[in-house]
């Protein structure tokens, strides 16, 4: 006599294939850059697995492709406690964090990815990003050379190794970075923009145009571009072509205040000086918080009387804005006021008050103090 089988299933849980397909689905959304739809397929693979320390590293991902830094922790937090070596979500959750501007806390994270997979060349990578956010250019050039020993390939670590030389002004290194990271990636504008800027400032204006030429050739959106190529024109005293960069420049972003301002000094350098104040009024108005502070303190526009009552009114609004600094910084500034306001005895009240304060540029402020005796 056969055996008759009841092939009804009981009811209760889903079968474990269930969260496999939700998370699948989930990565899926997440490729096609739908984060929220993403997001809803991970939480239900999460209810059904709760121990599935992809989906929630993959949850995190998507909450941090979104900008929600914080989420995107806690679900990093969950994968790691699921899974105590998961090198990818300590990495992750660095990124995260140094999203969030915490670099010792990203480096921390970096520190246990690279513990657990030692050749793990984009936490090196991130690691030494994260140190040269935080301007220790030497730790993170160990951490970009570390990265290219694993991967010599990887053009962006060349790039950002180069930045790196740069920043500590070693232009020389910077541009043999900048070379490698064009040879792998000879589509790379940046890098052709970034190694323009370390030939400007050798004084090789000429290698920097080319180079500048090329990254506008690649890009030719980028209003830096045009900015820099007119720049080391106008060290070349070459100020008609400094001027039709500038107007290139503006031309794809009318705000731009460098390009306006950088446009008034190729006319000043013309001695076309109303053509100089035009320019220079509107790298003002566009930037008063910024130009007005930077322009005054040089005295790079004193000669145009109207341009300094712009910037002064747009310095007193800058000093009147409780939140825009610190106390020091506002009473140097508020000494700068006064100094172009040619009121010398609030000049100098104002400066010893921003020094007994700890202003940063102190050499600054006892030049004003040194000028005002």
């Amino acid at each position: 006599m056969s055996i008759r089988r009841n092939n009804r299933r009981r009811p209760g849980k889903y079968p474990r294939a269930a969260d496999t397909f939700y998370h699948h689905r989930g990565v899926a959304y997440a490729d096609k850059g739908e984060y929220d739809r993403a997001i809803a397929e991970f939480d239900q693979a999460i209810r059904i697995n709760p121990d599935d320390a992809g989906a929630f590293y993959n949850r995190g991902n998507a909450y941090r492709n979104k900008g929600d830094y914080d989420h995107a922790i806690l679900d990093y937090n969950d994968a790691i406690r699921i899974n105590p070596n998961y090198a990818a979500a300590f990495y992750t959750r660095g990124n995260a964090y140094r999203n969030k501007g915490d670099y010792d806390r990203a480096i921390l994270d970096y520190n246990d990815a690279i513990r657990i997979n030692p050749n793990y060349a984009a936490a090196f990578h991130t690691r030494g990003n994260a140190y040269y956010d935080k301007g220790e250019y030497d730790r993170a050039i160990q951490d970009y050379n570390d990265a290219i020993r694993i991967n010599p390939d990887a053009a962006v670590v060349f790039y950002n190794l180069g930045n790196a030389y740069y920043d500590k002004g070693e232009y020389d290194r910077a541009i043999q970075d900048y070379d490698e990271s064009i040879r792998i990636n000879p589509d790379d504008a940046a890098a052709f923009n970034n190694r323009g800027n370390a030939y400007r400032n050798k004084g090789d204006y000429d290698h920097a145009i080319l180079d500048y030429g090329e990254s506008i050739r690649i890009n030719p959106d980028d209003t830096y571009a045009f900015i820099n190529r007119g720049l080391a024109y106008w060290y070349k005293g070459e100020y008609a072509r400094t001027i039709l960069d500038c107007d290139e420049a503006i031309r794809i972003d009318p705000s731009s205040t460098e390009a306006h301002f950088n446009k008034g000094l190729a006319y000043a350098g013309k001695g076309e000086n109303i053509l100089a104040i035009e320019n220079f009024d509107n790298a003002v108005r566009l930037s008063p918080d910024y130009y007005a502070r930077t322009y005054i303190d040089n005295n790079q526009i004193a000669l145009f009387q109207r341009t300094v009552k712009i910037a002064l009114d747009a310095l007193g609004e800058f000093i009147s804005d409780t939140d825009s600094c610190d106390t020091a910084t506002k009473e140097y500034y508020k000494g700068v006021w006064w100094l172009f306001s040619n009121n010398q005895v609030q000049a100098r009240r104002c400066f010893r008050k921003a020094k007994e304060l700890g202003y940063e540029d102190a050499a600054k402020v006892d030049q004003h103090l040194g000028n005002l005796k």
